[in-house]
C-alpha cells in the first residue's frame, strides 16, 4: 500500500507556500469554504444507516 500511495501521492512544501499578492482571494475562498461547512454541518451530524442495519431492520430504507 505504501508504494502505491507513494505513486500517487506526492508532498512538496514549496508549492504550498501562500502568495500574500493573493490575500483577498484566499479570504473570499475561505468564507466561501465556512458558509458551505455550515450550511452542511448538520447533515454530517447524523450520518447515513450502514447496509447492514438496513438489512437488519434496524432502520428503514425508505427515501
Amino acid at each position: 500500500m505504501g508504494r502505491a500511495v507513494e505513486a500517487f501521492v506526492a508532498y512538496r512544501p514549496d508549492e504550498h507556500d501562500p502568495n500574500p499578492k493573493h490575500r483577498e482571494i484566499y479570504d473570499e475562498a475561505y468564507a466561501r469554504y465556512r458558509q458551505v461547512y455550515f450550511a452542511l454541518k448538520p447533515v454530517f451530524e447524523h450520518p447515513a444507516p450502514t447496509r447492514s442495519a438496513v438489512a437488519a431492520g434496524a432502520v428503514s430504507d425508505a427515501r
